[in-house]
């Protein structure tokens, strides 16, 4: 404290303001934001940056280069030395009524940017600023900025459900409402019930979601918001469908589509309304209407660019094509949705995509394979607060049986513990191979006993298989073939361990 007072009193007084305005920073801060924030304390916009370089040349604030942007941030025992100074100044309430402010102003225009191709950038930039969003809705929170606070949590429901902060977004969204009880703006109230209730859906709580999505559509149709009205029933069938209730979730689903169409201006709703369709006429066995609702949802959302919504409808695609007995086709569709979700990082929907492709390897008699996808999905979604097993629960258990049958109880515990010790990109590129298991892999000693050399060899070698056998003969490590062909060394550990089995021979030499 004594080395931070001899500091602070060096600086000029612009140079204190400046400084005990940063400290309302959390987590860092960009010029942009400092300009905005810090010239409710009593400087001018246009010397933020002069003093702010002073204060990164007296290394009191620190610089970070990130691309093409540069941020700024305090050190965490300078910032609070700042905000007691910030406390002691008098101007604390209209600093940090800025910054909640200028905040709830980024989340509003960043929410609409989620709904196409500039999500990712969007998404990266609301993780950047999570701790400044957070920081923005305790401010709201202590000093009664009901709107203020519904406004943000509204905005950022979308975020929360991405980047895999559910359950800390879902409690949010829960105390915001309850503080700000009925008598809080209709149109703000209405949209947080609604981001509630998909939280809440994406959590498998089905009667908590279906009670908010209600209410926002109670609300939207007493105000004449058609649009929110739309969004809300969207999901609310979406729930609907999920509990069983298949012939009002299909009338909603139609108000919801109808409206979108004759709007013609939301694209993105109706992308997402016709997804709805596809899962409501999915969940009745109509498997004609609903691929052709799914298909064009897909090319509507590919056509945004939005690739996280897009994901859906895709791997929905595969849901029918499972259901109609085509596997392969289903698991291509699957793979297609995960490497979509691959580049952007999102694990709730890689999730279910790890479900489907487990009930597709299963139905294949790949035990071994299912059984790990099921392994990593649990690690996943204990992660992320979430889990997609309860809306596969008839599937998922009758799968889990036939997988412990068919392995048998050591071997399944096993698989699933190699499952759940992936790390999220090592279990997606597990997922993403294209090569079977076999349901109990042998030892190489057990292969020799099995075939023996000069024993008959019935099978021959696919053409991958020649490739890693050439390979192999050439005296490369399972991990240097991986490179060579660009795949997984797991899966080239697969491939020797069958060539071993099919040409009857006890060892790599």
């Amino acid at each position: 404290r004594a080395t931070i007072d001899w500091s602070y009193a060096l600086l000029s007084e612009d140079e204190q303001t400046l400084f005990r305005g940063l400290s309302a920073f959390a987590g860092g801060f960009t010029l942009e934001a400092a300009e905005a924030v810090c010239a409710s304390g009593g400087i001018r916009g246009d010397q933020v940056l002069d003093l702010l370089s002073l204060l990164v040349d007296k290394s009191l604030v620190m610089v970070q280069e990130r691309g093409t942007e540069t941020r700024y941030r305090l050190l965490e025992t300078v910032r609070q030395y700042g905000w007691e100074k910030l406390y002691e100044s008098g101007v604390a309430t209209p600093i940090r009524s800025a910054h909640a402010d200028f905040f709830l102003t980024l989340a509003e225009e960043a929410e609409s940017k989620l709904k196409g191709a500039e999500s990712r950038l969007w998404l990266e930039r609301l993780d950047l600023e999570h701790d400044n969003l957070r920081a923005a809705l305790r401010w709201a929170a202590d000093t009664g900025g009901r709107e203020t606070e519904l406004r943000l949590v509204a905005a950022l429901w979308g975020f929360w459900l991405r980047h895999d902060h559910v359950s800390e977004g879902r409690r949010w969204l829960e105390d915001a409402l309850e503080r700000a009880g009925p008598s809080a703006r209709a149109a703000a109230r209405a949209k947080a019930l609604c981001g509630a209730g998909f939280l809440a859906f994406s959590q498998i709580d089905h009667p908590a979601a279906r009670a908010r999505l209600e209410a926002s559509a109670q609300i939207y149709r007493e105000i004449g918001d058609r649009r929110g009205l739309a969004h809300a029933l969207t999901f609310l069938s979406l729930v609907m469908a999920h509990q069983g209730d298949l012939a009002p979730a299909r009338v909603l689903a139609e108000e919801s589509v109808s409206y979108f169409r004759e709007e013609g201006e939301e694209r993105w709703g109706l992308g997402i309304a016709l997804t709805d369709m596809g899962i409501v006429a999915e969940a009745q066995s109509d498997y004609d209407r609903a691929f052709s609702h799914f298909e064009e949802s897909a090319a509507i959302l590919r056509e945004l660019g939005d690739r996280w919504w897009h994901s859906i409808p895709l791997r929905h695609q595969g849901v029918v094509a499972s259901r109609q007995g085509d596997h392969a086709r289903a698991e291509s569709l699957y793979r297609e949705s995960l490497a979509s979700l691959r580049e952007l990082g999102e694990k709730w929907l890689i999730s279910l995509c790890f479900e489907e492709l487990a009930g597709v390897a299963c139905a294949q008699g790949d035990y071994s394979r299912a059984t790990r996808l099921w392994g990593a999905e649990e690690t996943i979604c204990e992660a992320i607060g979430s889990t997609v097993r309860a809306l596969y629960r008839a599937d998922h258990e009758r799968d889990v049986a036939a997988a412990r049958a068919g392995l048998g109880e050591e071997a399944f515990e096993s698989a699933w513990a190699q499952g759940r010790a992936m790390d999220p990109e090592r279990a997606i590129e597990y997922a993403l191979s294209r090569e079977e298991e076999e349901r109990q892999p042998p030892t190489l000693d057990a292969v020799s006993e099995q075939q023996p050399p000069g024993g008959e060899r019935t099978q021959a070698l696919t053409r991958r298989e020649q490739e890693v056998a050439l390979h192999v003969g050439r005296g490369l490590t399972n991990r240097q073939i991986a490179l060579e062909l660009s795949i997984s060394e797991h899966t080239v550990a697969n491939h020797v361990r069958k060539i071993l089995k099919k040409l009857g021979l006890r060892s790599r030499a």
